[in-house]
């Protein structure tokens, strides 16, 4: 999911990284989705699910994006639609080296882009201090 426009309104804070893993865990305990991995930019969201059906990943993104949607509005004190467009899903296939590749791909974000030296230094919401380092999230 991409801002609209590329604005950096899900720039890093403790209280965007909390409102986030609470409206992404909420969605996924009330659909059913498993998130694999996840990680929050300045603008843009990357997410790597498990979903059984087109159903259940509509319904993900309804509540999930909706909700955190309105929530970055908010703590962002804006009255406009966030995201740019509707998102775009990748269809990876669980038994495929693909898995990998998807996974690095969204774990590099802030590496990629020269922003940190090491995934896991991202301060914004991401699943690299997960794998690397063990952390909760």
């Amino acid at each position: 999911m991409r801002i609209r426009g590329g604005q950096f309104l899900l720039g890093p804070d403790a209280d965007l990284n909390r409102v986030a893993a609470g409206i992404l865990g909420r969605a996924q305990k009330f659909t059913g989705v498993r998130i694999g991995a996840v990680s929050l930019m300045s603008n843009h969201l990357s997410l790597i699910l498990a979903v059984k059906s087109p159903e259940q990943l509509a319904a993900f993104n309804n509540r999930a994006m909706g909700q955190l949607g309105d929530r970055v509005g908010r703590l962002r004190g804006m009255r406009m639609r966030i995201w740019g467009r509707r998102n775009r899903s990748i269809l990876v296939d669980p038994n495929a080296a693909d898995v990998g590749a998807r996974l690095k791909y969204c774990m590099a974000n802030g590496t990629k882009e020269h922003l940190v030296a090491h995934p896991s230094q991202w301060p914004g919401l991401n699943s690299a201090r997960v794998f690397v380092l063990g952390e909760r999230m």
